[in-house]
């Protein structure tokens, strides 16, 4: 079970941090298992000198400012005398533990720890409803920021029953500051403006992978671009439940509803609107389904102040990286990547290279045909179907990634960089041709390319699975023209093609506030 209490650890300084937590105890109490995120002082301390102390107290005034860190001065406190730590002097029972394991693999941190000292200071109260009441107002306090205000005020009415009936003096004086502490934040709210965090991502062009269906090799790797266009645009704003609007909601919904469970953010009833404004074709080639996945985790992260940094985090979080990873690491900082490929024990591919492109580059994107390129099971299906890669295209994939096309990016040398990028796509897009029928997904797109060749267009491939085709050239002027030349009309009559620059940011993510 859950046992709440209050946890002391110590600063580098030599200080007390004081917070709330609530550890996974047994009747025993002889081990706890903390969840602390890793953003927390709580966590950095336990991380560095692998001690503290639980203590178990009915003090519910000091629960409340310590959840929404409004406890100054700090209560007395004792010295331990197992570990290097301070007890609260009027805790019911304290628990002095050290940290047995730490395992910072998952979303939040689960912690380990064997209690190697405990005492009795003074009798536990008893049970109360208003001190259950002030517990629940103070975690209704710690998410102000994120709930909307009519709910917050609809539960404090509530909880104030409780507290009217039952309480003594300190849960009085302490549901009042959590009303004051709530009503001041509202009322800045209000002041400031409605907190909306808006996420932009950008589209991702996959050239081709190194190996697939090895045992002894890495499995998938490759290299791809983030490009500028088309984005993804999606924003995040307080709701009493998970609502979604705009393109994909079920997929928004699965994707918030996993990464909530990941972090406990009262899935599944989790309390905003997330609303995509635009989006990429899917299944198209542009990696649309990893960016729609990692926009939402990384905007829930910033809504709800949660754990994750790295593309690792956010990738566990909505389930993504199952393959490619190009997607996952142009996420966090764009550019041309190349990743290795994975291990068994591996949970995305490590990133080997990111190149800026030179800015006056663009990329023109067509849409040559109405079928979308594979995904999900269908594409796990092919992916069992299909033979292993050859270790000698392997072994050619990699050299032309390492010593051709990255170099050339970086010397900035077109033609090079051009000649490198259709050579790799070309080979890798023959080792799908099983399931393709060639290097390309379909007659049409390799008719398109071969076109955009013969016009001296030399870097044209198709992204992924397709139906992308991209035609790298120097700058706007040559692209605009490309783009007049060889777009397909749509049924109608509305020209398939899109201009884009390399992406060197990932996605944005920033808080907006808009009038209340």
């Amino acid at each position: 079970m859950i046992l709440e209490g209050l946890i002391t650890t110590l600063n580098p300084d030599g200080s007390v941090n004081l917070s709330p937590m609530g550890p996974i105890v047994d009747e025993s109490m002889r081990e706890l298992v903390l969840r602390p995120y890793q953003t927390s002082t709580t966590y950095r301390n336990l991380k560095r000198t692998g001690q503290g102390v639980l203590h178990v107290t009915d003090d519910v005034e000091l629960l409340a400012r310590a959840a929404v860190g409004k406890v100054d001065p700090l209560p007395a406190m004792l010295s331990a005398r197992a570990i290097e730590g301070k007890i609260l002097a009027n805790a019911c029972r304290w628990y002095a533990f050290k940290v047995r394991s730490l395992d910072d693999s998952q979303e939040r941190t689960t912690i380990t720890a064997e209690v190697v000292d405990s005492g009795r200071i003074r009798d536990f109260f008893g049970f109360n409803r208003a001190k259950h009441a002030v517990v629940e107002a103070a975690i209704l306090a710690t998410r102000v920021k994120f709930l909307p205000p009519a709910e917050i005020e609809r539960e404090f009415q509530r909880l104030a029953v409780p507290v009217e009936k039952t309480a003594g003096e300190a849960e009085r004086r302490a549901f009042a500051f959590l009303k004051t502490y709530v009503k001041t934040a509202i009322a800045d709210q209000a002041r400031l403006g409605r907190r909306v965090i808006h996420v932009s991502a950008p589209s991702r062009l996959h050239f081709g992978m190194f190996s697939f269906g090895h045992a002894q090799v890495r499995q998938f790797g490759g290299v791809g671009v983030m490009i500028d266009a088309p984005r993804l645009e999606l924003e995040i704003s307080a709701a009493e439940r998970l609502e979604t609007a705009g393109e994909s909601q079920d997929r928004v919904r699965e994707f918030a509803e996993r990464a909530a469970r990941a972090a406990d953010w009262m899935a599944p009833d989790i309390p905003c609107r997330i609303e995509v404004k635009s989006a990429p074709p899917a299944h198209a080639g542009l990696g649309s389904g990893t960016q729609l996945g990692m926009a939402v985790a990384m905007g829930l992260n910033a809504y709800f102040g949660g754990p994750w940094r790295t593309a690792e985090d956010f990738a566990r979080a909505v389930g993504r990286g199952r393959r490619s990873a190009i997607g996952l690491h142009g996420a966090m900082g764009g550019g041309l990547l190349i990743e290795a490929g994975k291990l068994a024990d591996d949970e995305i591919s490590p990133l080997i290279s990111r190149v800026v492109l030179p800015a006056e580059w663009r990329f023109v994107l067509f849409w040559p045909s109405k079928a979308c390129g594979l995904s999900g099971e269908a594409e796990l299906q092919a992916f069992q179907r299909l033979p292993a890669t050859k270790l000698a295209a392997t072994e050619a994939l990699c050299r032309e990634a390492i010593l051709e096309l990255a170099p050339a990016a970086i010397q900035g040398d077109f033609d090079r960089f051009s000649e490198s990028l259709y050579r790799f796509g070309r080979t890798a897009g023959e080792c799908f041709a099983a399931e393709q029928g060639g290097p390309y997904a379909n007659p049409e797109i390799a008719r398109l390319v071969a076109d955009l060749r013969a016009a001296g267009i030399c870097g044209a491939g198709q992204s992924s699975w397709g139906p992308m085709v991209f035609a790298l050239v120097r700058n706007e002027g040559e692209a605009q023209s490309a783009a007049e030349r060889f777009a397909i009309s749509d049924a109608q009559g509305k020209p398939q093609s899109l201009i884009a620059s390399g992406d060197s940011r990932g996605i944005q993510v920033d808080q907006r506030l808009v009038p209340a």
